[in-house]
């Protein structure tokens, strides 16, 4: 329910409604039916911050933001401010509406509509069908003047935020900032970055110089590092006692590589905090800490990832857990691998879509080599479709995406690198984990849980993964039967590919062994997982992921990891940290 809130609450909501914006830009503005995207993230908003006014009453006023000056970076502060301006009229007309719901609201500001032969999707426990048809019509004669302002006095059907004037641009400016998979700010073009957010450090080792193409993470030394860290290793110089170079004395014989995570979300470790999305945990101090940072970083967090995670958590109030990943290990392992990690992961990127970023790996003849977990998790299988069998990833072109990106890699790679193929995740458990559980939405009033939540984004055409997510257990069972299939085509791959130069391998997906690990010492499968999505492995979840994939490379591929440096102890002693991450 929306009550009347001041001036205060009123910029919260309007940040919120930027975030709208700032998620659901133009190139998927039209991802479903019934309004879908937007309409979610419409209805989401309103539906937070109705249970935010509720619960902090008074107090919800102390929650001041200056919106463009704390989310969003330098550049984009004019049109920021602009699309601010153009929301605010409508924001104070919404808010006045009392006792009409998330779902009414958005569906009165025709973001969400009824599409022919698509029935009315509720998040929230529907009305009775007078009471939506009168809410509808009392939103519409509120904004029908701010419309008729911005798309003009004889618009008709449904609207998108982002045709209002002042937030069009806004839209695009999103748009393009999220278009590459290659480091923001990269002055020599070399896919490295000083800078962490936005595809830099975070996700790639840090370049200790940015001005020189030829010096970055992952490089062959230079006449042996003398004068310059040629490969950001941390580690150059001579030894003045032996004349001997540092680099050479201290790495030459260790077969130092680096380790690339190349795949979807899971991959990149993708996190949205609960405290942007639980009203009851909504509040001036937690709302959108940081959030420019992990905006940039697409709700991903790589520096803390199963795979090339390398910090440890520094913001328990967006993200708990503990710390560790492959990179890790193999930097333990040989401290000369230090900073050689890059994660080249894409949220929803099917085996489709690594076929064409294949080309953002950057590693040539003059690198060091490579070992590369090729992991798409569940998007070959998942769709939002309602025909979603026929719309998943068959096991002949699955064959055919991963050979030809191996085939694509291999004319690249330096020799000696090796790729290990993951297998698809068996995502059976999830419903069943979670349906009846409350959802961070509905855990106010005790109205919403995740079976609802599921069925509102398979309603609207917009569901992450309608096989797995679907309440009907023979969809569900032939979803599983689709990923081990194709599980069964890694396998495959990796034990027929033959070549001179780099070498494939297959590992199980670790899930499964994590959590039985899990449950095993009395834990319950829903606290691995996300709460907000309820089923991206979390960061519990991560650390023992890392483990169980550590083990089992060691087991199948040994020499994907190298063997343990006799020369850490002095690397230690002479070089510190080695410039940290």
């Amino acid at each position: 329910m929306i009550k009347i809130v001041d001036d205060k609450k009123m910029k919260l909501l309007s940040f919120l409604y930027v975030g709208l914006v700032l998620f659901h830009a133009q190139e998927v503005r039209a991802y479903g039916v019934n309004g879908g995207i937007e309409c979610a993230a419409c209805t989401i908003v309103t539906g937070i911050f109705g249970q935010v006014a509720e619960i902090n009453n008074a107090s919800v006023s102390n929650i001041t933001l200056r919106i463009c000056d704390h989310l969003l970076w330098p550049s984009a502060e004019n049109v920021c401010r602009e699309a601010i301006q153009t929301l605010e009229p409508l924001l104070y007309l919404i808010v006045e509406l009392e006792g009409i719901t998330a779902d009414t609201i958005c569906y009165g500001l025709d973001i969400c509509h009824q599409d022919p032969g698509e029935e009315v999707c509720h998040l929230f426990p529907a009305p009775t069908q007078n009471t939506f048809k009168s809410g509808i019509k009392t939103v519409r004669e509120k904004v029908k003047p701010l419309y008729d302002k911005w798309y003009g006095p004889n618009h008709k059907g449904t609207h998108s935020l982002c045709e209002i004037p002042g937030l069009k641009e806004f839209c695009i400016y999103i748009a393009k900032t999220f278009s590459t998979m290659a480091p923001a700010f990269d002055l020599d073009h070399d896919k490295f970055s000083s800078l962490e957010t936005w595809r830099g450090s975070n996700w790639r080792g840090k370049d200790c110089s940015d001005l020189n193409p030829k010096i970055y993470p992952g490089h062959l030394p230079h006449y042996a590092d003398v004068n310059y860290d040629g490969n950001c290793n941390g580690i150059w110089g001579l030894d003045k006692e032996t004349g001997i170079p540092w680099e050479t004395k201290l790495c030459g014989s260790s077969k130092s590589r680096g380790i690339l995570m190349f795949g979807d979300s899971v991959g990149a470790h993708f996190h949205f905090p609960l405290v942007w999305f639980s009203p009851k945990l909504i509040s001036k101090d937690t709302f959108f800490r940081n959030a420019t940072r992990v905006l940039l970083d697409e709700l991903d967090w790589p520096q803390y990832s199963f795979s090339t995670g390398f910090k440890n958590v520094t913001d328990p109030g967006l993200i708990q857990g503990q710390v560790d990943s492959v990179y890790l290990r193999m930097r333990k392992r040989n401290l000369c691998n230090h900073r050689d990690y890059q994660n080249v992961c894409r949220n929803g990127a099917t085996s489709f879509d690594l076929v064409n970023y294949v080309g953002n790996i950057a590693r040539g003849a003059e690198d060091k080599p490579l070992t590369i977990l090729l992991g798409v998790f569940g998007n070959d299988v998942c769709n939002r479709f309602p025909n979603t069998l026929s719309n998943m990833t068959s096991a002949k072109q699955f064959y055919k995406n991963i050979k030809g990106i191996i085939d694509t890699l291999e004319s690249s790679l330096p020799p000696e690198s090796h790729i290990i193929l993951l297998g698809l995740v068996n995502g059976s458990f999830i419903y069943d984990t979670l349906a009846e559980r409350l959802h961070p939405l509905g855990e106010y009033h005790g109205d919403v849980k995740y079976k609802d939540v599921f069925k509102w984004f398979e309603c609207m055409q917009i569901t992450p993964c309608r096989g797995w997510l679907s309440d009907q257990k023979d969809l569900r069972d032939a979803t599983t039967k689709r990923a081990l299939e194709l599980t069964h085509m890694m396998k495959y791959i990796a034990s027929s590919y033959v070549s001179k130069k780099i070498s494939v391998s297959f590992v199980p997906n670790p899930l499964s062994e994590v959590i039985q690990r899990w449950t095993a010492k009395g834990g319950k499968i829903w606290q691995l997982f996300e709460a907000v999505d309820g089923f991206h492995p979390d960061q519990i979840a991560q650390p023992i992921i890392a483990d169980v994939l550590w083990k089992n490379i060691k087991l199948t591929a040994p020499e994907s990891i190298g063997p343990i440096n006799p020369f850490n102890e002095e690397i230690e002693r002479i070089f510190g940290d080695q410039g940290g991450h």
